[in-house]
């Protein structure tokens, strides 16, 4: 099984906690907090590998449809149900309550 380190990667790249320091940025503290929360528990979760995901975008190439999305992994299995059946001022909210 390979991987793509892209856990590792994203993780390097996120806003650092003391660049909110600058009175511009101080009004998404909570938010960035938040979002990095949120991130850092996917990383330790069970992450999809590259094969899992070479799997999905081999299936999507050659399954014959026109399906426009293919989710890989349980978390965006989620959020796919939730654009499909929600209203679109639901899913907003949706959207916000994952990172409020």
């Amino acid at each position: 099984m390979s991987s793509t380190r892209f856990s590792e990667r994203s993780a390097s790249e996120y806003l650092p906690d003391d660049s909110l320091k600058d009175d511009l940025l101080k009004d998404y503290g909570p938010f960035v907090a938040r979002t990095n929360e949120i991130f850092n528990g996917l990383r330790q979760a069970r992450m999809m590998s590259a094969d899992d995901v070479a799997q999905v975008i081999y299936a999507a190439t050659t399954d014959g449809t026109a399906q426009l999305r293919y989710p890989v992994g349980d978390d965006s299995r989620g959020i796919m149900k939730a654009l499909r059946e929600l209203p679109d001022q639901q899913y907003v909210e949706f959207m916000r309550s994952r990172f409020s």
